[in-house]
């Protein structure tokens, strides 16, 4: 996968969930709003570190990104520092399960579809692909489990996981500039 191709699929997913996200917040700020204060009373911060560990973690087809409309109204560094830890931690849990598991015959079945890809980008690119999916689009739970069949070394997993600290408070500043935006012009 050349780098190039990842740059622009980034751009474009970008461009997408902030289409998605302004559709939303135009259509349902409503029962966004109601979402989001239901979070906030019954879940809080621990329900939000649950969730984007579970979407780490495992291969779901789910993003941390999903948060973000309902939480939009929350203090961000403590949501952006609690989504940044559940998000290296639930992947280097999908990681180190990864390495375990690596020699089943369901969990080779599990990732086929994803592993060649991944495998590749991890080949060409080698730990760096860790950095590229913890920052880009390209689903970084699904690189977390197919470094860890691929035998990437933990410490420099961890290491370039980092990454997805600023990818969350840079989609969120973009999130949280565009329904600015959207409120200065709808209000």
């Amino acid at each position: 996968m050349k780098l190039r191709r990842i740059l622009l699929e980034t751009a474009g997913f970008f461009l997408l969930i902030s289409l998605i996200y302004l559709l939303l917040f135009l259509f349902f700020r409503p029962q966004l709003e109601a979402a989001g204060r239901w979070t906030v009373d019954r879940l809080g911060l621990g329900g939000v570190f649950v969730f984007v560990l579970v979407v780490d973690c495992f291969i779901v087809p789910a993003t941390a990104d999903l948060l973000f409309p309902i939480t939009v109204g929350w203090n961000p560094l403590a949501l952006l520092l609690t989504m940044s830890a559940a998000s290296i931690l639930g992947g280097f849990a999908g990681f180190l399960i990864a390495g375990r598991l690596a020699h089943v015959k369901a969990v080779q079945q599990a990732v086929a579809y994803y592993r060649y890809r991944g495998e590749a980008l991890i080949k060409r690119f080698g730990v760096w692909a860790v950095v590229i999916a913890g920052f880009t689009p390209v689903p970084y739970s699904t690189v977390s489990w197919i470094a860890g069949m691929a035998g990437v070394k933990p410490v420099p997993y961890l290491l370039a996981s980092l990454s997805r600290i600023p990818r969350f408070f840079l989609y969120y500043a973009a999130i949280r500039g565009g329904l600015i935006l959207v409120e200065g012009v709808a209000g």
